[in-house]
């Protein structure tokens, strides 16, 4: 108490609040609207609620007999307390004038000691409330908050006049920050959008205009289709009874990152038995390639002929859905830049592929591409110019990643200033919090147990 800002009190959720209270699930009484909406955590949506999404209502009598203590009202502030992830708070719309919540959800109602508002920033960073969501990091499987744990939130008060200012605040500072990490979170759609436009200038013949103009030597660029500027090899269907612990990979759409890397990881990776690379050595392949995804479940997200570099360190057997191209005439790495480049992307998206659940690209229709191709010294001069333009466009995204982790530090760093009483001038003049707190507390002892929590509503 002593640490407090002078005027604040201090006291348990449970003694501030008319009510903490948990919500539950009816066994039945799902219906169609009209009902008392029923809320879930998946309907907490960047801290706040989103009832558009899967709404859910139950039957009036169900609401007020088995349902009737998870019942909650408009301006209740709730909190997710089954996880991961932990912590989840919005507050209660206007939208209905009555509703219900699951278990997975506790209910805390303001009193006439604590507006909404603060409630909802406490429960966003209070310190008790960090401390409880960091005592469960790290713990396998589902973990929660308990009831008793949400009682016991230590929950800083100060005077009414004084939260609603501190609010009023908070609710500015946030704004900012908000547009702040919009516009920030707009870097990773302008990368990808620089980066194919660096490819489309490289494949037009722009990105080396002037370099040709000072070059000793420069072939014309010539057109080559696919099937007559390299070969291409389909993977081959290995039995998945055969997967084992250890032994050598199998190459699947899943290895294939979407920058053109080949990764593996625990989670990724198969492997087949030794004896495989033995039995079809065309398809274990070794050191660099050019391989290509030819099934996805759909075109969103270019999934469907992904093209890929592995390494000099990679063996793999090749599997089905993935085919590779060895260019006799082509780099491996202006190869790969080709086949990601917006030229290569519009001859997939128009109407090549094939398939209606899963979509296919076949290695005879990839033959009818026409590669843009320049001599070998200008290939390796697109291929610096490419990786330079990239590496500068990701190291602005690294600082933007780097300010967007900065924006969530600096909204941390605001609560707490807030819960220490700096945000904003105190005024002496106004009634102490604990005043009001010692009234509370007074007229609870007083008044018949039964009423507890159960404030009429209109």
């Amino acid at each position: 108490m002593s640490e407090l800002p002078r005027g604040w009190g201090e006291d348990e959720a449970w003694n501030i609040c008319e009510l903490v209270q948990s919500g539950g699930t009816p066994k039945e009484g799902f219906i169609d609207k009209p009902g008392v909406p029923f809320l879930k955590v998946y309907n907490i949506v960047d801290q706040k609620i989103d009832f558009e999404y899967r709404p859910q209502f139950i039957d009036v009598d169900i609401h007020r007999s088995s349902m009737a203590k998870s019942q909650a009202y408009p301006g209740d502030v709730l909190m997710n307390i089954v996880g991961p992830p932990l912590g989840k708070v919005a507050v209660i719309p206007d939208s209905f004038p009555t509703w219900n919540v699951n278990q997975a959800l506790t209910i805390f109602r303001p009193s006439e000691a604590v507006t909404s508002e603060w409630l909802y920033y406490f429960l966003c960073g209070g310190n008790s409330v960090k401390s409880v969501i960091n005592e469960t990091r790290g713990s396998a499987g589902q973990v929660n908050i308990s009831l008793s744990q949400c009682r016991a939130f230590k929950l800083p008060l100060p005077p009414l006049a004084e939260q609603k200012r501190i609010v009023a605040k908070l609710d500015a500072l946030n704004a900012k920050s908000a547009r702040a990490r919009t516009e920030l979170a707009r870097i990773e759609t302008l990368v990808s959008r620089y980066k194919q436009a660096v490819l489309s200038k490289a494949f037009s013949g722009d990105l080396t205009r002037e370099w040709r103009k000072v070059a000793s030597t420069v072939w014309p660029w010539r057109s080559e289709f696919w099937g007559d500027c390299g070969e291409t090899l389909n993977g081959r269907a290995f039995p998945s009874g055969d997967y084992c612990e250890s032994g050598v990979r199998l190459l699947r759409p899943g290895n294939l990152g979407a920058s053109g890397d080949v990764f593996w990881n625990e989670k990724n990776s198969r492997f087949l038995p030794d004896k495989y690379a033995v039995e079809f050595p065309k398809h274990f392949i070794k050191g660099e390639e050019i391989l290509i995804n030819l099934t996805a479940q759909s075109l969103e997200d270019q999934f469907l002929a992904r093209a890929c570099l592995s390494s000099a360190s990679d063996e793999f057997m090749l599997n089905q859905r993935i085919g590779l191209f060895r260019p006799r005439n082509m780099i491996p790495k202006f190869c790969l830049f080709a086949l990601k480049s917006p030229r290569f992307r519009g001859f997939v998206d128009n109407g090549m592929n094939s398939g209606s659940l899963i979509q296919h690209v076949h290695t005879k229709q990839l033959e009818q591409y026409e590669f843009e191709v320049p001599d070998i010294e200008e290939q390796h001069e697109i291929v610096r110019r490419i990786e330079s333009a990239f590496a500068k466009i990701d190291r602005l995204a690294k600082e933007a990643e780097r300010a967007l982790e900065l924006v969530g530090r600096l909204d941390e760093a605001i609560l707490a200033k807030a819960f220490r009483g700096e945000l904003v001038r105190q005024d002496e003049n106004v009634e102490p919090a604990e005043h009001l707190l010692a009234r509370i507390r007074a007229e609870r002892e007083t008044a018949p147990k039964t009423k507890r929590g159960r404030r009429a509503r209109a």
